[in-house]
């Protein structure tokens, strides 16, 4: 079974073909379901597959601890509707984030005794308290939904968890969390229950979504939305980047590494592209954001240090204001330089690698907020947005852009 062939808008949904169907073998969807206001219409599939509900969010976790006792609910409240009279009370979601899904043997739980399967679908949660839940998908619904953590292994709460992967080289699952300071990327073991430790002294603080290459490098986007224009009060000044942490050792993590940030080179005028005007107006209607809107435009890239634990340590930092270029000058360490697509932009251009050279202030191009990214081999894909739908700049990003940077070398 492909465990990545999942409803990317149900959690709870799981897709599996026939049993004589192959995954060349599925057949397309004539036509997507068209959207009218007020009606739903059920989901549009290819003959050989079929939607099996696996997990709702009113499922009780097989191991409760208050307020994490259901999959998709504290238990703040009794009701997870709102009740008859026009009140709005009910029990806070906790938004079951990024899914990252893994077929593994020997899997333990809540119960010892139990035989939990081997498909197994793991999650961060964005809302109320963080902590991390397995889905069992193999299993009965008495154990349909583990709670793996809620606490690191200093016994610190975790905080809500946006994105998670799983990086093999360390057998670790990585989850980030975009909240500024208390935010950063956490990593935690398989087994039940599960170690949890907090690394954002290697990363940084403050991400959306994490990916790991072929290399075992990782890529990492944040999620921070700009100043608001005073012209164009619904559209923001770009303040969000693209990363790569370039690991010292694969297998373990915690060993430091180079966090690299990625920039791109502007087609409008000598050097990179960074959105740092005191007036927000004058990034947000720049000849640069409409050419990385511009589909069929190329970009050179290339990747900068900008937090070296070798030489800054372990303290946990702020990386989008190293990135902005604030604070003492540093190296900018142009290795391995990447292409990079935008916008539907056919972007790509191999540039030459780089050298190691001094610069006064290294800068970035920063994005509209890149909401999480995807990894396929020889390119990765993070999408950046305006997210606000009223954006009057239409030619400037409203509808958001797809990155695709093609790494030239690990």
């Amino acid at each position: 079974m492909n465990c990545f062939v999942m409803l990317a808008t149900i959690v709870s949904g799981w897709l599996t073909l026939g049993p004589t169907a192959a995954v060349a073998d599925v057949t397309h969807v004539p036509a997507a379901n068209t959207k009218v206001p007020g009606v739903t219409k059920p989901n549009v599939l290819s003959p050989e597959l079929a939607e099996v509900v696996r997990a709702t969010g009113a499922i009780r976790l097989e191991n409760p601890e208050s307020p994490v006792v259901f999959y998709g609910y504290d238990d703040n409240q009794p009701n997870f509707v709102p009740l008859p009279g026009g009140s709005n009370v009910e029990a806070r979601k906790t938004e079951p984030d990024k899914n990252t899904c893994l077929v593994l043997g020997q899997q333990k739980g809540a119960d010892p005794s139990y035989d939990y399967g081997t498909h197994f679908l793991f999650q961060g949660h964005e809302a109320g308290p963080g902590y991390i839940t397995r889905i069992n998908l193999d299993a009965d619904v008495a154990h349909r939904v583990t709670l793996m953590a809620s606490k690191d292994v200093t016994g610190k709460p975790l905080p809500a968890f946006d994105g998670s992967t799983w990086y093999p080289w360390a057998q670790r699952l990585l989850f980030t969390a975009e909240n500024s300071a208390n935010g950063g990327v956490w990593q935690a073991t398989l087994d039940f229950p599960s170690q949890v430790e907090d690394v954002s002294g290697v990363f940084g603080r403050g991400y959306e979504g994490i990916q790991a290459d072929s290399f075992g490098n990782l890529w990492i986007v944040e999620d921070v939305g700009g100043s608001s224009g005073v012209q164009n009060p619904q559209a923001r000044q770009p303040n969000s980047f693209v990363y790569r942490l370039v690991p010292y050792d694969k297998h373990d993590l915690k060993a430091g590494g180079k966090l690299q940030v990625l920039a791109v080179k502007s087609q409008a005028h000598s050097g990179n592209i960074v959105f740092n005007s005191g007036t927000p107006d004058t990034d947000i209607t720049s000849q640069d954001i409409k050419d990385l809107h511009t589909y069929g435009k190329r970009f050179d890239t290339s990747w900068i240090t900008v937090h070296d634990t070798t030489v800054s340590g372990f303290t946990p930092f702020d990386a989008n204001k190293l990135a902005k270029g604030v604070g003492t000058p540093m190296l900018a360490d142009l290795e391995e330089p990447a292409e990079a697509a935008a916008g539907g932009a056919d972007l790509g251009q191999r540039v030459g690698v780089g050298g190691l050279r001094e610069e006064e202030l290294a800068e970035a191009r920063a994005f509209k907020r890149p909401e999480n990214g995807v990894f396929r081999p020889g390119c990765y894909g993070p999408k950046s947005s305006d997210t606000s739908p009223p954006s009057q700049r239409s030619r400037y990003g409203r509808n958001g852009e797809i990155l695709a940077s093609k790494a030239a070398s690990g």
